[in-house]
């Protein structure tokens, strides 16, 4: 049930989703089934929109990113977009801004978008959410050590 925040929050902690390149096109892998058109679909686009929208799901995502890295997980607070809209106006003004009134634009819609056209003509293999996050933050912690 999509209502069930704690439930929701315990599978997005547990969850074993990996994506793979076979034959040229990206596979969505869920328990070892291809779940890529269930994804692709309008129907996730919405009930993607409803499981993001519970706290509990953010937090056991940021945990699981955390646990992946061996740290502990950041505290995070939500700010009201107003401010976030504030705060990109007045970047603008910089040479590189770390956010823009575009960039909160696309993340304002809930898309859902067919990356495998992108991805077969780039040659880019997707990677699983721990792997990713231990191969791009590991490194970056390695290097701060340095």
């Amino acid at each position: 049930e999509l209502d069930d925040e704690q439930a929701l929050a315990r599978l997005a902690e547990r969850s074993r989703f990996r994506q793979r390149l076979r034959d040229g096109a990206v596979q969505a892998l869920l328990a070892g089934e291809d779940v890529g058109a269930l994804l692709r679909g309008e129907d996730c686009a919405r009930q993607a929109s409803r499981v993001a929208a519970h706290p509990a799901v953010r937090r056991a995502l940021l945990a699981r990113a955390a646990r992946a890295l061996g740290q502990s997980p950041p505290r995070i607070l939500p700010l009201p977009l107003g401010a976030l809209r504030l705060f990109a106006a007045l970047a603008e003004r910089l040479a590189e801004p770390p956010l823009t009134r575009a960039m909160l634009g696309v993340l304002e819609h809930d898309d859902c978008v067919d990356p495998q056209p992108a991805l077969r003509r780039l040659g880019i293999a997707l990677h699983s959410l721990d792997e990713t996050l231990r191969a791009s933050l590991g490194a970056s912690s390695a290097e701060r050590a340095a």
